[in-house]
């Protein structure tokens, strides 16, 4: 750790060029710590979560898909079964009666990266408002905040986390998300020292607790289907060509120890260094950015870059499907595709298939909006595709990126 990192610890006026963290519920809800009873409801939580994953991996039978797409001129969040059937939009578009807005403005609620909860009773989005058409400047600035909403797209949707990054994990039991807020310690600059701080939240409201604080960039990738490991991504992006990242499982029980034997304000989240569990060795090939655990938890699907093959700058269609076998650590890439590939990727619930996006044929136009993004945002003009494990039977499903099958 370096000392530029660790001086966030120790200095909170840091946080003075950044309103929107003040306003987290950081400041409101954890400043005192753990208190014992609160470290009591998490640890019967943990327990509560694996019992309930004690449970054979599922089949496929009357599960559905979600996914993003643009193929109406915005972005939307739609839900279909396997088929192709019973498709309807479920999240996002136009924000009726937004108060205060002038004439020929919107407010309009974007969706991102978005997961159904296992039981596929709800969703939990990465979504942002953007007042449309944007400002004739250019000036357009926005951040994420985690949706709760019900997966058929009835009733109203929450807010569980005012500012989140684009990743979020379910319990097995479908009870509470994993997600990370980062702080850079520097506003004004891009590639400026972070630290992560990943929050485990019961989606009724009753609890949520600060699990791991740390410096750089760590976002929850999974939870595993036995509810004792949560699967995490840790990069460092000095910039773009010199970006690394690394696989890590976070052991839950070990951290629900932590909790239960902690002194109050010991902040004991930045010191559980033992509860962290390296996946892939330096040794392999491959950077990886993205990743599923198997529904019987053996493997790990990801995307991946091939480390040697990328010296420039990362895009966001650079990637290779693969798998790991966590009983050996061992990586197989899955697929390539010369005109790229897209995450965030899925597993079916039988395990028969993974899925994940890549561009459509040129000229195909179903993907109607095209606009502009980062070097790891593009998102336009793209289609679902399933692929087996072993790299054989690539068939195409719809169009759109982002999908989650349960």
């Amino acid at each position: 750790m370096t000392s530029r990192e660790a001086s966030a610890y120790d200095r909170p006026d840091l946080l003075k060029n950044q309103p929107h963290r003040q306003k987290s519920r950081w400041t409101v809800m954890r400043s005192a710590g753990w208190a014992v009873c609160g470290a009591a409801v998490f640890v019967a939580s943990v327990a509560a979560g694996r019992a309930a994953a004690a449970e054979p991996a599922g089949s496929s039978a009357g599960s559905w898909i979600t996914f993003l797409s643009h193929r109406t001129g915005m972005n939307l969040l739609y839900r279909m079964r396997p088929d192709g059937s019973e498709l309807k939009p479920v999240f996002g578009g136009p924000i009726p009666d937004a108060p205060g807005l002038g004439a020929g403005l919107a407010l309009v609620r974007d969706p991102h990266w978005t997961w159904q909860s296992p039981d596929r009773r709800h969703f939990a989005s990465c979504a942002y408002e953007v007042i449309r058409p944007r400002d004739q400047d250019g000036r357009f600035q926005y951040y994420f905040s985690l949706h709760l909403g019900r997966a058929d797209g009835t009733g109203p949707t929450r807010v569980i986390a005012p500012v989140c990054e684009e990743a979020v994990a379910w319990s097995p039991d479908g009870k509470r998300v994993a997600y990370t807020e980062v702080m850079s310690l520097e506003p004004d600059d891009r590639n400026a020292a972070r630290v992560s701080r990943l929050f485990v939240t019961a989606i009724d409201g009753t609890d949520e607790r600060l699990i791991l604080e740390r410096p750089g960039r760590w976002t929850p990738a999974d939870w595993s289907p036995d509810g004792n490991k949560l699967l995490l991504v840790w990069s460092d992006t000095p910039n773009l060509s010199l970006m690394h990242s690394t696989l890590l499982e976070l052991d839950m029980p070990q951290v629900a120890r932590a909790a239960r034997t902690a002194r109050p304000q010991s902040r004991w989240q930045r010191r559980n260094h033992e509860a962290l569990h390296e996946v892939l060795g330096q040794a392999v090939p491959v950077e990886v950015y993205d990743a599923r655990y198997a529904p019987n938890g053996k493997s790990i699907a990801v995307t991946a870059i091939r480390k040697r093959d990328k010296p420039t700058e990362w895009l966001s269609l650079d990637f290779e499907l693969g798998v790991i076998d966590r009983a050996t650590a061992g990586y197989k890439k899955v697929v390539w595709h010369q005109e790229g590939l897209r995450g965030p990727i899925c597993w079916s619930p039988d395990g028969s298939e993974i899925l994940f996006s890549r561009p459509l044929q040129a000229g195909d136009a179903r993907e109607v909006t095209k606009g502009a993004g980062g070097a790891l945002r593009q998102e336009w003009g793209l289609g679902l595709w399933s692929i087996r494990p072993d790299g054989t039977s690539e068939r195409f499903m719809t169009t759109g990126w982002s999908p989650d099958w349960r």
